[in-house]
């Protein structure tokens, strides 16, 4: 006798459902490599400028994400900044408008909404730059509609690039 036969016959189709569950998630799962997503490693903590840019007193918080094998640092200012005539339109991303900051060593971008500014920094340029920062800006806004204080700084702790 089966084990499968001392079951009674709603139980059998429930575990067969569930066998049939178990191996079609891992079928999907073998066909579509799955993004890792970002995970933020350091922060954000406050800083007394924004060292992505020339000596300045400007109060941000920084921090750190880990992507790919990869460093991203995000720093975000409750403050409106000038845009820089050295600054240059990045194509766009999304519905974001990107700005490049002048730098040598990174892919360093400046993104602004009427409450806040934000600033990227990437190792080279990577193809994920995009996709992170729409995903950063759309869950950080989000969030940042919850914080109750000025010390709420809610950068996501994971960011899922695979989602859209």
């Amino acid at each position: 006798m089966s084990p499968w036969s001392r079951l009674p016959a709603r139980g059998r189709i429930l575990r067969l459902l569930g066998v049939l569950l178990l191996w079609a998630g891992a079928s999907l799962a073998a066909q579509s490599p799955e993004r890792q997503p970002a995970i933020l490693l350091k922060g954000p903590f406050p800083v007394k400028s924004i060292l992505l840019l020339a000596a300045n007193t400007i109060p941000a918080y920084s921090g750190e994400y880990a992507f790919e094998g990869e460093r991203v640092q995000v720093v975000f200012t409750r403050r409106k900044l000038p845009l820089s005539k050295l600054w240059a339109p990045l194509p766009p991303c999304g519905k974001l408008a990107l700005y490049r900051v002048a730098s040598e060593e990174s892919l360093t971008v400046f993104f602004q909404e009427q409450d806040f500014s934000l600033f990227f920094a990437f190792a080279g340029e990577p193809a994920y730059a995009c996709p992170f920062m729409a995903r950063f800006v759309e869950r950080f806004t989000l969030l940042l509609g919850f914080a109750q204080h000025e010390v709420d700084v809610p950068f996501p702790a994971i960011l899922d690039l695979s989602l859209k």
